[in-house]
């Protein structure tokens, strides 16, 4: 007798203040996200030659998945996009995109950017990078994404090298003049502690938030096909941005591997629809070792203590039931779920997400 396993798709519009969810999300690494003029849009990249983006009016799930930009061939950036990549608007008003990308040879890996041609981040975008990657001090480049100081102005963070030699990944910053043009790279962390260099010495996929009067750094240590990937904070109390002395990091890692949940990294935070929260995206393995094949996107919420320092984060065991984002509406949104299981798989989201979008190679490794 052959049995029949039925797939369910619901629509349905839910109002509830705090929605639980579990982990993971769904499948991939590198997480980013932006939150515009009410809308959620979650960028992704497949690792080759494409990026995406999906949208929300909650923090998850993202639906309309669309890719927006594929890489011509032949180019300095025809290959290895990498995660993640940036979406913020300028002082323009027009919406800017930060990527990482290299010509098949990883030592070749730099910076880019595009430039959205009208309001919508899923629709069209062009290249302003075609010719000239940014300036990132010659060198090898990845994980660039934008931020504003306490006075606003604006300046960009990313993973390095120093020269030619592969490590360390170092952690830059440099004031933006334009979504293109950057002043001179100022180094302002390098690993030293046995949790971001004991394979590995490496900080990576660096993400800027503001809460308050500090500015919170967050990078991934460690080498990422590891259980050994974390995540790092340096934290801002004021002075010159580009002086490392301004920026203090954090002795332990905010969140590392338990027995339950292995490599944990790629912070990518937003605030909740109503600016009360702050919650972060990560990615970790979906088991020990193994490895770039199989990650999984998280989401938890960030707690600070009255001082406003960020608090130890310890990742949520998988299908452990959470409290969701405050005000998170979850309207028209399409859930696809196995009538046998009460969460999705993360390789089934992954496989709905790649049918819809065409993404291909998505788990291909993302650092070097």
């Amino acid at each position: 007798m052959h049995k029949i396993f039925v797939t369910v798709v619901l629509i349905f519009s839910l109002k509830d203040v705090h929605a639980t969810f579990q982990n993971p999300l769904w499948g991939g690494a590198d997480p980013y996200a932006v939150l515009i003029n009410g809308t959620y849009y979650y960028v992704g990249c497949n690792g080759d030659d494409q990026i995406w983006i999906g949208r929300s009016s909650a923090l998850y799930p993202y639906v309309d998945y669309k890719p927006v930009y594929t890489f011509p061939e032949g180019q300095w950036n025809s290959k290895e996009v990498w995660g993640p990549a940036a979406l913020f608007q300028w002082n323009d008003g027009r919406l800017y995109m930060y990527y990482t990308a290299d010509n098949g040879d990883n030592v070749n890996h730099r910076i880019g950017v595009l430039r959205a041609k009208t309001s919508n981040p899923q629709g069209e975008w062009e290249d302003l990078s075609l010719a000239v990657p940014v300036n990132t001090g010659g060198q090898w480049a990845i994980s660039m994404t934008p931020f504003q100081d306490l006075s606003g102005n604006w300046y960009v963070t990313w993973s390095g090298w120093r020269d030619q030699n592969p490590f360390p990944q170092v952690t830059y910053i440099a004031q933006m003049i334009s979504p293109t043009e950057i002043g001179p790279r100022v180094e302002i962390s390098a690993p030293e502690y046995a949790w971001e260099n004991s394979i590995q010495p490496i900080q990576e996929g660096q993400h800027v938030f503001r809460r308050g009067d500090k500015l919170f750094l967050l990078y991934s240590g460690n080498a990422s096909w590891t259980d050994e990937y974390c995540v790092g904070a340096l934290v801002y109390h004021g002075g010159n941005v580009l002086d490392p002395v301004s920026w203090k990091k954090r002795s332990e890692p905010i969140m590392q591997k338990t027995t339950q949940v292995f490599g944990p990294g790629g912070p990518a935070v937003v605030t909740s629809t109503d600016g009360n929260e702050f919650w972060m995206y990560y990615h970790s393995n979906n088991y020990s070792n193994s490895g770039w094949a199989l990650r999984s996107i998280n989401l938890i919420q960030l707690a600070f203590d009255a001082n406003n320092n960020l608090l130890q984060l310890t990742p949520t065991p998988w299908q452990q039931n959470m409290q969701g984002p405050s005000l998170n509406t979850l309207r028209g949104t399409k859930i696809a779920k196995n009538s046998q299981s009460t969460a999705m798989h993360p390789r089934t989201m992954f496989n709905l997400l790649g049918q819809q979008v065409g993404v291909k190679n998505y788990n291909k490794g993302y650092s070097p």
